[in-house]
């Protein structure tokens, strides 16, 4: 006798290998590792008689003009969101505050200082604007919520070292967490380096590990490779969490109670650190922070971020044109499957509502204004 899970079994059966068929048809394998899809991406994106998705930008506004005022001047981007009015919140390092501007570009308010303690900025480096709750602002060893107006509500403790931290729709915080560990005989020392990504609950409280990994850092004093090896991640609307270590080119989609739904990775070609770039970031090295000695890779990381467009796309940023200081993003679909690449000035921070949010560096690479662009795909 057949059951309806039969039936659903056989569906499921049909519709895994209609998807592979698809994938093998237009470039991509599919292979299947311990019940998880795999899909292994070529270097170069499918040919189809449509020819390659483009994306198209058109500039709509430019937000950095110091000589509009001090009210208009950016000294380091370090988020940028927008909410559903399109007013636009900028987060700045450098002054430690948030910067509120209109639909339009025009300043409406600053929101929190620099200072230490809670109340105080010292060392912000993540935002989220939360509609019905407010803005969350991750600086220092704390969380703290603002009001839409700037008035200061809540703290929570947070671990000392977090990287890219994003919320999902419960109220969950995903965050990438590193540190350093150091073991010692006597006589030498052994430093490891350790990247984390975690779930948290709303408070900061650690309830999952997605994923972890460990290098070996040079056994002596002050010495380090200055491009970081680590977890980059994005959370999805409907709170997958897309990750990968970018040691190699491979990322991994887990759903929201943390099991792992498919795996996809590329082709690529290593991008070698050129002479001129290590001389850069030397100099830079010795005017921010003098004493340290600096060993580069050979090469650089496989990417060193990962986002996602408001439709549910994957954009992986590659080194392909770093050092012609340009930014280079593969650009796949929910699946997994690789759809085109795309070059831009500038680097992606968010997208919203079919606006494309993106900063543009400063000599020292340093981000210092914000450009809003109307963004579709043809």
């Amino acid at each position: 006798m057949k059951t309806p899970g039969h039936r659903h079994q056989r569906i499921g059966m049909v519709g895994c290998c209609l998807w592979i068929l698809l994938g093998n048809l237009f470039g991509q394998q599919i292979k299947n590792e311990n019940g998880v899809p795999v899909v292994l991406n070529l270097k170069n994106p499918p040919v189809s008689a449509k020819g390659p998705i483009k994306l198209v930008l058109e500039e709509e506004l430019t937000i950095g003009d110091p000589t509009k005022g001090k009210d208009y001047a950016l000294g380091s981007i370090r988020t940028v969101r927008a909410d559903q009015k399109g007013n636009i919140y900028i987060l700045d390092g450098k002054d430690r505050l948030v910067k509120v501007f209109d639909k339009s570009g025009k300043y409406l308010r600053t929101i929190g200082s620099p200072g230490t303690g809670f109340k105080g900025m010292q060392n912000p480096w993540g935002m989220e604007v939360i509609p019905q709750q407010g803005i969350w602002i991750f600086h220092s060893e704390f969380l703290s919520l603002f009001s839409f107006q700037g008035q200061h509500l809540k703290d929570i403790k947070a671990p000392k070292i977090i990287d890219n931290p994003h919320f999902d729709s419960q109220g969950n915080i995903i965050a990438g967490n590193f540190y350093h560990t150091m073991t010692s005989d006597g006589k030498t020392k052994e430093s490891n380096f350790i990247s984390e990504l975690k779930k948290y609950t709303s408070d900061f409280i650690p309830f999952s590990i997605l994923s972890r990994f460990e290098l070996p850092l040079p056994s002596r004093d002050k010495v380090s490779d200055p491009i970081l090896r680590r977890i980059c991640f994005t959370v999805l609307d409907n709170d997958d969490v897309v990750w990968g270590s970018n040691t190699q080119y491979r990322l991994t989609v887990t759903d929201k109670d943390g099991r792992i739904i498919r795996i996809f990775q590329k082709e690529y070609d290593p991008v070698k650190i050129s002479e001129n770039e290590k001389n850069r970031i030397i100099a830079l090295s010795a005017k921010n922070s003098p004493g340290w000695k600096l060993e580069f890779s050979e090469f650089y990381p496989a990417f060193y971020t990962v986002t996602t467009d408001d439709g549910g796309r994957i954009l992986v940023g590659t080194f392909d044109e770093y050092e012609k200081n340009q930014r280079s993003y593969d650009v796949f679909d929910a699946a997994g499957m690789f759809l085109t690449k795309i070059v831009l000035k500038h680097t992606i921070q968010y997208w919203k509502a079919g606006h494309l949010f993106a900063t543009e560096e400063d000599s020292e690479g340093k981000p210092i204004r914000v450009i809003r662009y109307k963004a579709s795909w043809k």
